[in-house]
């Protein structure tokens, strides 16, 4: 499970940095960050604040997969929004199997 979510917030982070209107430009316009300037190259920015992306990134796979979904982080793009319902779906087959588990072992078969 920790290596499927490290996979996904990796992938969460790409997509958030490949769009200029994607999830980590729409997260740190939202914080009030001394040396934060939109003009300035983004990579170098970004290098920075590399383990808070990596945090938030892998916080959000975590509250997608387990249903919880606070919505403090949110797709603002398509390619945001395909993604994260392939995560839904990854959450809803891991809650599945986890119930159809625990449901076998308390039936004694």
């Amino acid at each position: 499970m920790l290596i499927l979510t490290h996979i996904m917030g990796c992938i969460w982070i790409y997509i958030g940095k490949s769009e200029p209107e994607g999830w980590v430009q729409k997260f740190f316009t939202g914080l009030a960050l001394p040396n934060y300037d939109p003009n300035v190259n983004l990579e170098i920015f970004l290098f920075d604040y590399c383990f808070t992306i990596y945090f938030n990134a892998t916080y959000y796979i975590l509250t997608t997969i387990t249903t919880t979904g606070y919505g403090d982080i949110t797709g603002t793009t398509t390619s945001e929004y395909l993604f994260s319902m392939c995560v839904e779906f990854v959450g809803l087959t891991f809650f599945s199997f986890l119930t159809g588990t625990i449901t076998i072992m308390f039936s004694g078969k």
